[in-house]
């Protein structure tokens, strides 16, 4: 009986060693997503966050980061996969992007050792001051 404690030992630092290529990884991490807003507050965040979006007319929207350490990129496209914004932030900081038309969009969130917080507002959240 006493002989199964180092296999599975053994097993479990090999799965530990192996698996360090994780997608989706945080401390902490607390993702709100709404109709029209995304909002998200974390630690030591990496991974990839997807959400499609369907805008309306006069399609915008306003980015706002407060990153105590690591990066956070933003990236939209259209649904025929045309990447419409690409913007990383590195340090706090907001952004607005106004695109062409309504439709429906792709927003791709990808957070990398990243420490903070995120706001994306569209429609119109992102209208109002």
């Amino acid at each position: 009986m006493k002989h199964w404690k180092p296999a599975l030992a053994a097993l479990l630092l090999a799965a530990v060693l192996t698996g360090c290529n994780v997608k989706h990884a945080a401390l902490m991490d607390v993702t709100k997503a709404a109709d029209t807003a995304l909002e998200s507050r974390f630690l030591l965040k990496s991974g990839t966050y997807i959400q499609w979006l369907e805008l309306p007319e006069e399609p915008s929207l306003q980015f706002d980061c407060v990153l105590e350490k690591g990066s956070i990129r933003f990236r939209i496209e259209d649904g025929e996969g045309t990447e419409q914004y690409d913007r990383t932030f590195t340090e706090t900081g907001g952004d607005t992007a106004v695109l062409e038309e309504p439709g429906r969009y792709r927003l791709t969130v990808e957070c990398e050792g990243a420490s903070g917080s995120y706001s994306v507002l569209w429609g119109k959240e992102a209208q109002d001051p």
